[in-house]
């Protein structure tokens, strides 16, 4: 297929009527980020953060993320800290494709990071652990800077669906047309960021009872395993 054909392709999948109107949102129906995380785990503190201090937004220069509600929670639990960053865009408000071009596997590099893919081979218990608390699958990490690891989950929905590139790095040439295919004709749906990372292996605290109002928060958010994987 040639240039001409694919815009046009393009162009016709942009302008075509949608079937049908965006799902109810999960956050809209939650309420603002700021209110539906809890204000502290267990006995430990908690402060909010300017999202610009986050690594995906020091490497934003230059682009609006343009998200609709945004925020950036240190939590101090009894062994480890814990830091929650989640972004939401409406319906139409910003493409998936550049939402993705600002995950961990694109920002975190670019401000020091290293990934420590060994490490990440070793992250099957995690994995477990989210199965076992009713969350779908989310893309598990593990970066070092100057030797100091941090363990990372994130997840980003578009509508219903959880979205991945399988790349493990900035969304490939391909990604637009992707990006059409699994959006259909409506491709005006809402998309949540989340990303949890800590100081500590996420494996040895995500169950932990001090971790069950931030789990039951992101749940309600719409993390669970009834969002269905990208095709």
């Amino acid at each position: 297929m040639g240039a001409g054909s694919l815009l046009v392709l393009a162009l016709a999948l942009q302008l075509w009527p949608a079937a049908s109107g965006p799902a109810a949102s999960s956050v809209a129906k939650a309420g603002r980020l700021e209110t539906v995380l809890p204000v502290r785990l267990g006995s430990g503190g908690a402060r909010d953060e300017p999202i610009a201090a986050t690594e995906e937004m020091k490497k934003a220069v230059g682009e609006l993320l343009n998200f609709n509600d945004g925020i950036y929670r240190i939590y101090q639990l009894s062994e480890a800290r814990v830091s929650v960053y989640i972004a939401w865009w409406e319906p139409g408000r910003m493409s998936p494709r550049l939402v993705a071009g600002h995950t961990p596997d694109v920002c975190w590099p670019g401000n020091g990071w290293l990934r420590d893919n060994a490490a990440e081979r070793r992250l099957g218990a995690l994995r477990e652990e989210l199965s076992a608390t009713g969350f779908a699958e989310g893309e598990v990490r593990v970066f070092r800077m100057q030797n100091k690891p941090e363990y990372v989950v994130f997840w980003h929905k578009v509508g219903d669906r959880m979205l991945s590139y399988h790349t493990g790095y900035a969304p490939p040439w391909w990604a637009w047309l992707d990006e059409m295919w699994r959006g259909g004709l409506n491709l005006r749906k809402e998309q949540l960021f989340v990303r949890i990372s800590s100081d500590t292996p996420l494996e040895t605290i995500w169950p932990q009872a001090e971790m069950a109002p931030l789990r039951q928060a992101l749940l309600a958010l719409g993390l669970g395993m009834a969002a269905k994987p990208a095709r």
